[in-house]
């Protein structure tokens, strides 16, 4: 992390740190700042490390980059429209009559649209 932060401050735009740890004690000892949040979700690369057989030799590794943009409201810069993501599940009461309410993590991981406020 702290060579990542340093590359940065460095001139260096587009640095990746690659690690599951979703830094939970940063977080906290920023007293919940919402800059790390922003910084984590555009700089933190996934990896996955998997196999199909139990032989070590043929493990498979997955990186996954972070969204190229943020899955929050945004407003454009011109301050005359917002942009919100809309998962794409279906509503609540469809999910309650279907007997299957969709749990939060699926709905977070759901494909998004957008909806466009203009003022």
């Amino acid at each position: 992390l702290f060579a990542a932060l340093s590359s940065a401050r460095r001139g260096a735009r587009h640095v990746q740190v690659v690690s599951n740890d979703h830094m939970r004690d940063h977080h906290w000892r920023m007293v919940g700042n919402r800059a790390f949040l922003k910084w984590q979700g555009r700089h933190m690369t996934r990896v996955s490390i998997w196999s199909e057989t139990s032989d070590v030799e043929n493990c498979k590794v997955t990186l996954t980059p972070p969204d190229l943009y943020s899955m929050q409201a945004q407003v454009s810069d011109d301050a005359c429209a917002w942009h919100f993501p809309v998962p794409f599940v279906p509503s609540r009461a469809q999910q309650l009559s279907s007997g299957r309410p969709l749990p939060r993590k699926e709905i977070e991981s759901a494909e998004c649209h957008w909806l466009a406020a203009w003022r």
